[in-house]
């Protein structure tokens, strides 16, 4: 993941399929870990337009916290 932001500093936010494909999951594995709470929920850039961002997953990762009231660690 941090290879990801670094290599490209402007992409902030994925969509469900490049986080998946970025934490090397399927995404229906993807899906299931945010719908359990495993992993951060989406923010939305529009109604239809969710995305996960970066440093959120980075987060998870490393073990911190992501500061997101509707995320259940």
């Amino acid at each position: 993941m941090a290879g990801l932001t670094r290599s490209n500093p402007f992409k902030i936010a994925l969509n469900a399929r490049e986080a998946a494909n970025a934490l090397s999951l399927t995404l229906p594995e993807f899906e299931r870990l945010v719908a359990c709470g495993s992993l951060p929920r989406p923010v939305f850039l529009g109604p239809e337009i969710p995305r996960w961002r970066c440093a959120d997953l980075e987060a998870v990762l490393c073990g911190g916290n992501v500061v997101d009231e509707e995320f259940e660690p």
